[in-house]
This record gives C-alpha cells, sequence and structure tokens, in this order.
C-alpha cells in the first residue's frame, strides 16, 4: 500500500511539473506565409486570335522561357468580366499554350486582357502582361460540308466538266487511285496496292487520267507518262517529262506543257492528251504554272492552246510576281520582298490590273499573307480571299476576306484559323470545293 501510495504522489508531481512548463513554453504557431506580390510587366507577349463566335475567342501564346501562364482575364476598364486557365495547345503542345475566353461581347466596346504568370523561381510573386485593347469581330459567311478524305494523298485533279476529281494517296507504302463523283459525292476506289504508280495524276475527261508509268532506265530524271481510261483499263503511253516542281502543267483543252531536260538544253513541249502528238516549245525561261487551272503559263507568257502560240503577260509597274488572270481580264500579283529579309514580320502586298492599270494595292494596315483562289473569277467589282498571320503581338484574325475594287476596302467575311493550307476552287455553278490537310469539302455560302 506504501509503495502505491508513493508511486501516485510522484505522478502527481510530474503532473504538475509538465502543465508548469507548457504554461511557460507554448507550442509555437506556423508562420504566416510569405505575402503575395504583383508585379507588372512591360513585355509584349506573342500570340493569334481566333474568335469561335459572336461570345467566344480563343487564343494561342508563345510561350516564355522562365514563366509559367496562369490564367488570362478580360478587362473591362476596372471590371473583371471572366477569367480562365491557360491549357496546352491543340496544335502544338510543346511550344505554344491555349485559353478561351466567353462572355456576350459588345462589338462596339473596348476590352483587353491580362495574363498572369508565376515565376518558377519566385513561386510568391505573380506577373501579369496587359495585351492591346481589344473589340471583338467576328464573322461567318460559309459552312464546310466534307465529301471525301484521304490518309497521305499524294496528288489529285479536277475533269474539265469540273464532276469528277481524281485522287492518289499512298498507303502502306502503296499507291491507290480514287474517283469522286462531285454531283452525288460518291468515291469509287479504281486501283490498289500499286495497280497503278501515280505520284501525279491529270484528269484528262470525266473516265481518264494522266500518270506517270515508270522511270526512264538511263535517265532518272525523266517520267514516262500514260493516259489511263478506266472503262477498258487500258493505258496508252504519252510521252515523258522531267520531273520537278514547275514541270508540268494542268491540262487546258487536251493540251499539257511539260519540261524536258532529256537534252544538254533543257526545253518546253506540249502533249495532245486525246492525240498523244507531241509540240516542241523551244527554250521557254522560266516555270510552268502547275496549280492553274484556267491558262497555261510559263515564265512570262501565256501559252495559247488551239495553236500553241506564245503571248506576254501583262506588265506591272510594280516589282511583283505574276499570280492569276482571271476570265474578265484582272490580273493578280504579289510584291517581290528584299532578300535576304530581316527579322521582322514582313507581308507581301497584292496589287490587281485591269487592262494594265492598277486598280488595287493592298494597304500596309491589312497585312497578311494573302492566298488566292487556284480558280476563281471577280464579281461585281468583287474577290475573296483567304489571309493568313503569323503570331504577333496584335490581334489578326485569319479567314476569309472580301475585296471591294471599287473602293478598296477589305472586310473579313469569315473567321477562320487552321495550321493547314487552305486550297479553294470556285468553279461557279459546279460549286466551291476547299481542300485543307487531308480532308475535302463544299464551301456553301449561309443564307442570310
Amino acid at each position: 500500500m506504501r509503495l502505491h501510495h508513493n508511486l501516485l504522489s510522484g505522478l502527481a508531481s510530474l503532473l504538475v511539473i509538465f502543465l508548469s512548463s507548457c504554461a511557460d513554453d507554448p507550442i509555437p504557431l506556423t508562420p504566416n506565409p510569405d505575402p503575395v506580390e504583383y508585379v507588372r510587366l512591360d513585355d509584349e507577349l506573342i500570340f493569334i486570335t481566333m474568335p469561335k463566335s459572336d461570345s467566344v475567342v480563343n487564343f494561342q501564346f508563345d510561350r516564355i522561357h522562365g514563366y509559367q501562364f496562369k490564367t488570362i482575364f478580360l478587362m473591362a476598364g476596372e471590371d473583371t468580366l471572366n477569367h480562365t486557365d491557360f491549357t496546352t495547345s491543340e496544335y502544338n503542345s510543346q511550344e505554344k499554350l491555349a485559353a478561351s475566353v466567353s462572355h456576350q461581347f459588345d462589338p462596339a466596346k473596348d476590352y483587353f486582357f491580362l495574363v498572369e504568370a508565376v515565376d518558377y523561381y519566385n513561386p510568391n510573386t505573380r506577373y501579369t502582361f496587359q495585351l492591346p485593347t481589344y473589340r471583338h469581330i467576328f464573322a461567318e459567311a460559309y459552312t464546310f460540308q466534307p465529301f471525301a478524305e484521304f490518309y497521305l494523298w499524294q496528288d489529285y485533279d479536277f475533269s474539265p466538266s469540273r464532276d469528277i476529281m481524281f485522287v492518289s494517296d499512298f498507303i502502306g507504302n502503296k499507291y491507290n487511285i480514287h474517283r469522286v463523283d462531285l454531283k452525288n459525292h460518291s468515291v469509287e476506289t479504281l486501283f490498289t496496292e500499286d495497280e497503278v504508280y501515280a505520284r501525279l495524276i491529270r484528269a484528262a475527261s470525266d473516265h481518264e487520267f494522266i500518270h506517270i508509268e515508270s522511270y526512264d532506265t538511263f535517265n532518272p530524271d525523266i517520267s514516262l507518262l500514260n493516259r489511263m481510261d478506266i472503262r477498258t483499263k487500258e493505258s496508252i503511253p504519252m510521252g515523258s517529262y522531267s520531273r520537278g516542281y514547275g514541270s508540268i502543267s494542268r491540262i487546258i483543252e487536251n493540251k499539257l506543257i511539260v519540261n524536258d531536260r532529256s537534252s544538254p538544253t533543257p526545253f518546253k513541249k506540249s502533249i495532245d492528251v486525246n492525240s498523244g502528238e507531241v509540240t516542241v516549245l523551244g527554250e521557254i525561261e522560266g516555270q510552268i504554272f502547275e496549280d492553274n487551272f484556267d491558262q497555261l503559263v510559263i515564265g512570262n507568257y501565256f501559252v495559247e492552246p488551239n495553236d500553241l502560240s506564245l503571248s506576254p503577260l501583262p506588265e506591272a509597274d510594280k516589282d511583283a510576281y505574276f499570280l492569276y488572270k482571271d476570265e474578265n481580264g484582272y490580273t493578280f500579283y504579289m510584291e517581290k520582298l528584299p532578300f535576304p529579309r530581316g527579322a521582322e514580320i514582313q507581308y507581301p502586298r497584292t496589287y490587281v490590273y485591269k487592262d494594265e492599270q492598277l486598280v488595287f494595292e493592298s494597304k500596309e494596315s491589312d497585312i497578311g499573307h494573302r492566298h488566292l483562289f487556284r480558280k476563281f473569277n471577280v464579281s461585281d467589282g468583287k474577290f475573296i480571299y483567304y489571309k493568313s498571320h503569323r503570331p504577333d503581338s496584335t490581334y489578326r484574325i485569319d479567314g476569309l476576306y472580301s475585296v471591294d475594287l471599287n473602293n478598296g476596302e477589305e472586310t473579313l467575311i469569315h473567321a477562320d484559323f487552321s495550321p493547314y493550307y487552305l486550297a479553294v476552287y470556285d468553279f461557279g455553278d459546279k460549286g466551291i470545293i476547299a481542300q485543307r490537310g487531308w480532308e475535302f469539302s463544299f464551301m456553301e455560302k449561309i443564307q442570310p
């Protein structure tokens, strides 16, 4: 009993000592975190602007080494209207960041954006970049109705009637040839697994196409051409041509212009795709315009299909390249930029002539890469083209623009961004066909 009493007395004494020490030395609290510091930076950010609707605009930003973009804020005055976090870009996840901002934009109202970023080495610092004043612009004039898709297509061409498209693609290291009926959107595969070599294809009719048959054993620069009739599967030799860009035209009124380097002095020649007759045109300087679907053009000359006579291209009083001449006599040129080019972004001007008189010159304020349709005509003094831009520190919108030659005004009619080149063929009553990446579509006008 005495031992038990002594043990209890000892424990009581220890408890008093412990409580006394706790009162004298309280447990320290967790220290307050360092305060967040906000720093405004004047650096210009590089980005792409992609309006998607009247209420949505997407951005793609170039990454900045050492910074991590976190949030983008839509501002009006001192009011925060919306904000969203950054994500990786669907187009380039390694070098680009993306953000999508939604708001019921007033097209007559000024807004601006703030981009908040953090420094990997200073996590308690928030860096803010301010973008220029923003006015929301969106336009939509067309819908794209896909009718065919060919993975790894090699070449394609439209028949003279514009009712048929022949396409060659390269799947599993084998060439395949397809025939697309543009009236009912049906696709028929004609040849598979290298039955016909088709790195190049030209449509001679709704049922015939020109293709490469083989290479000259003694001169690998020379390719042998054949005409294939899909109804009989009969292939007829049509001569030869020398490979390389700018070496073979489209078929215009049954004439095909090709380059020939089989002799020490290269020359151009014409092949009649109906008769197979070959006519030597001589040593004409310059490349053959491969993507001109209206005229035969070599260097600075038109070639008349009927008699193969040459006529010089209309002269321009600007230092520029010839691009296109429509059926109404409008001639399009692109400015020659100085070389070598500096680091700054440069865009060539576009010039339009009629009767050798300059009727349009693109303005500095309308800068951008202008991509003319591969087949089109000026109508009511207006034409449409696709304009693209490189990433910039200000808002530039890719898409279809209408140019009024009467007053020189350019107007965005369809906002449309894509990393892929857009090739457009306006065949009038036959429809407008667009090719982008592996996909082919009909462009249909949205009715008001």
